[in-house]
């Protein structure tokens, strides 16, 4: 009786319960297919997932393009350095050549003189003889012709000695005076100097005593700056080791300095014991005979000769410095400056000697192996040997006193 209806109602529970417990697992968890009845559609996700893809690929392309743009531009930049350069290098050599021909360009100008004299017999069919002209003899027949000139001048002088000789010329005056103007360049020797890529000489630039720091830059709007021998350049400034102002028997350091006056160069002198005393002058012999003056007047002797060497001193005469002088831009322009050819030292020529290296108002280690330093000396020593025998004699009195 009671089976029957058990069975009928079980099956309703259990069935409501799997129902219940259904729709708490799909509100609890997300449906993963479709419901029943809806349509799929994945079209969406595929193509996201596509042209997530697609950007990623993209990305990747991009990021190796901007490695290959960096490099490609890291090299451009080194290659643009190394022209640059390459381009300063050419315009510093060019510079350096320039002044090169320039420099022999004026030698070559100081050096041309006519090659040929006067004839010395009037030559008949010119009324006044000096309007001779003057066509060299080499001109004329080449190397073999000059030869037969030379002998036929010769024939000319022995046809003067005789009497019979025909009525010479003299030269004319304005000639004598340009043959001595224009004087053959001395010729000097100068060391050969460390430089750089470009051609410049290294400072400093060291000559035993003398260090040169700087050449400075010539000025050729004003004539005062230059002469006949020297080339002033302002900012010109050497280092030399002399005698101390104060006490002469010990070294000190002096620096030297071209600066510009206005009117002229400004010479300046100052050790480096005292930077606060400056001796300047005008003129670098002035400078220089200030300081000879004061270390005579330090010794109480004439140790060294008071005679101002100014050029020598601040070493702007010296062969090498007076070439780097020479060889600047601006230095063609000075009129009154009588150039000079140097030439490069080689080791045939034998050991280059500079005069005012062996100067006792230049050198310090030849100012105390001079006659007035030691005399000095000397007299120094007796002063203070008489003082001690002043002194002895003294003790000596007063050590009888006191016995007595």
């Amino acid at each position: 009786m009671f089976a029957g209806p058990q069975q009928q109602t079980h099956p309703t529970a259990s069935s409501s319960l799997t129902e219940n417990m259904q729709h708490v697992h799909q509100e609890a968890m997300p449906a993963v297919g479709p419901r029943p009845g809806q349509s799929v559609n994945l079209t969406p996700q595929i193509n996201g997932r596509l042209i997530q893809k697609r950007y990623k690929l993209k990305y990747k392309k991009l990021r190796k393009v901007t490695k290959q743009m960096l490099f490609m531009n890291a090299a451009l930049c080194d290659e643009v350095v190394k022209g640059e350069e390459r381009v300063t290098r050419a315009k510093e050599e060019r510079k350096f050549l320039l002044k090169k021909l320039f420099q022999y360009q004026a030698l070559s100008d100081a050096t041309a003189h006519p090659s040929s004299r006067p004839h010395p017999t009037a030559t008949p069919g010119f009324a006044n003889p000096q309007i001779v002209p003057r066509i060299s003899v080499q001109e004329l027949l080449g190397f073999e012709g000059s030869k037969l000139g030379v002998k036929a001048k010769k024939k000319e002088v022995k046809k003067k000695s005789a009497p019979e000789a025909t009525i010479s010329v003299a030269p004319p005056s304005d000639t004598l005076e340009t043959k001595k103007k224009t004087r053959s360049p001395i010729t000097k020797l100068v060391q050969p100097l460390p430089s750089d890529s470009s051609g410049r000489p290294i400072f400093p630039i060291e000559f035993g005593g003398l260090t040169v720091h700087s050449i400075g830059e010539i000025v050729t709007d004003r004539p005062n700056f230059h002469s006949v021998e020297h080339i002033y350049p302002v900012g010109f400034c050497s280092t030399r080791v002399y005698a101390r102002m104060t006490n002469p028997d010990e070294k000190c350091m002096y620096t030297c300095n071209i600066s510009d006056g206005q009117d002229g160069p400004l010479f300046e002198i100052s050790p480096d014991d005292n930077p606060t005393l400056r001796l300047s002058a005008h003129t670098a012999s002035e400078c220089h005979l200030t300081m000879l003056n004061a270390i005579n007047k330090a010794k109480n002797w004439e140790v060294v000769e008071a005679k101002g060497k100014g050029p020598e001193f601040f070493g702007f005469s010296h062969p090498t410095i007076q070439n780097l002088i020479q060889s600047c831009p601006g230095a063609k322009k000075c009129n009154s400056y009588r150039w000079i050819k140097f030439e490069v030292w080689r080791p045939e020529y034998g050991e280059i000697t500079v005069p005012s290296e062996n100067d006792a108002s230049i050198n310090f280690d030849v100012l105390k192996k001079s006659p007035g330093f030691k005399a000095a000396a000397l007299k120094n020593q007796a002063s203070s040997a008489s003082a001690d025998a002043g002194l002895r004699l003294l003790l000596a009195r007063q050590t009888e006193d006191q016995l007595q």
